[in-house]
C-alpha cells in the first residue's frame, strides 16, 4: 500500500489545527505541565509557568504542526516533491511558530500589571495604623494599594495613634510616610498650612 505524502501533511496540518482551535475556544492557550520526579532529589518544572510562555508550550509546537502540515500539502500537490515540501514546510512552520511565541509573549507582557509601588505613591490615601506611633515617633501603617494590595508602610505622625486608628497619609518624611488622624469633614492639618501660605 502506497501512501501519499501530500496526505500525511494533510492530516498533520489539520490534526494540530484543530487541536489548536480547540484549545483556544476552551481558553487553555496556557497550558502548565507538572513533573515531579525523585532520584535522590527532586525536579519540578512547570512548562510556561515562570517568566512568560515557553517556546515549546503546547500552543507554539501545535502552530508549528498545522504550518508545516498545510504548507508540506499544498507544496506537494502543486510540485510533486515531498522532500522539498518537507524542506519549506520545516522554515514555514518554524516561521509560524516563531510569529505565534511572539505573540504570546507581547500578550503576556501587556497583561503584566506593575507591581512597583513606593511610599510616596501612598500620599494622599488613607490607611490604618498596625503599630502605634508615639508622637514624632516610628510605627506602621496598613495602606491597600491597586498595585500591590495589602502594604505596610513606616510610618511617622505629630500624633499620638494607637493601633487600629484610621489615618491619611498627608505627606514624606524621608523615607516614612507622614500620617494624622483621619478627619471626616475637616481640613487636614497639612491642607490648613498650605492655606495659610497662599
Amino acid at each position: 500500500m502506497d501512501i501519499n505524502p501530500a496526505w500525511v501533511f494533510l492530516v498533520i496540518g489539520l490534526l494540530c489545527g484543530i487541536i489548536l482551535i480547540v484549545m483556544m475556544l476552551m481558553g487553555g492557550m496556557d497550558v502548565g505541565v507538572d513533573a515531579d520526579t525523585d532520584f535522590d532529589h527532586d525536579v519540578g518544572h512547570d512548562v510556561g509557568g515562570h517568566g512568560g510562555p515557553s517556546p515549546l508550550s503546547l500552543p507554539t509546537l501545535l502552530s508549528f504542526g498545522t504550518m508545516f502540515g498545510v504548507s508540506g500539502f499544498i507544496i506537494d500537490v502543486y510540485y510533486g516533491d515531498p522532500v522539498m515540501a518537507a524542506s519549506v514546510a520545516a522554515v514555514l512552520g518554524a516561521l509560524m511558530s516563531g510569529v505565534m511565541y511572539g505573540i504570546m509573549v507581547y500578550l503576556f507582557k501587556v497583561g503584566e500589571a506593575s507591581t512597583d509601588f513606593t511610599p510616596s505613591d501612598a500620599v494622599g490615601a488613607q490607611g490604618e495604623i498596625t503599630i502605634p506611633i508615639e508622637k514624632g515617633k516610628i510605627g506602621q501603617v496598613l495602606v491597600v494599594t491597586e498595585a500591590r494590595g495589602r502594604t505596610l508602610i513606616t510610618a511617622t505622625s505629630d500624633y499620638d495613634l494607637p493601633t487600629q486608628t484610621r489615618v491619611n497619609i498627608v505627606g514624606m518624611a524621608g523615607d516614612r510616610v507622614i500620617v494624622e488622624p483621619a478627619q471626616d469633614k475637616k481640613e487636614s492639618k497639612e491642607v490648613k498650612k498650605v492655606k495659610k501660605e497662599v
